[in-house]
């Protein structure tokens, strides 16, 4: 009896995750907007003329920071 009821569990679950993935596909394909991805600013720290350039060169910050606008 416990391993019709195992059996039964695992069908179950089985079936559930199915569902689960066959929703996902379905909704990724027949979705009507495409994703969009923009950057909205772009800030380079090393060609900022307006931080003062007293500094050694050595200490120079090369990061380059992008902000997303929504």
């Amino acid at each position: 009896m416990s391993d019709m009821l195992d059996s039964r569990a695992c069908s179950c679950v089985k079936l559930i995750v199915s569902l689960g993935v066959t929703a996902l596909v379905l909704w990724l394909i027949l979705r009507t907007t495409k994703p969009k991805c923009s950057i909205g600013d772009v800030y380079v720290q090393g060609l900022d003329k307006s931080i003062n350039s007293n500094n050694n060169m050595t200490k120079r910050d090369n990061h380059i920071s992008f902000f997303n606008s929504i």
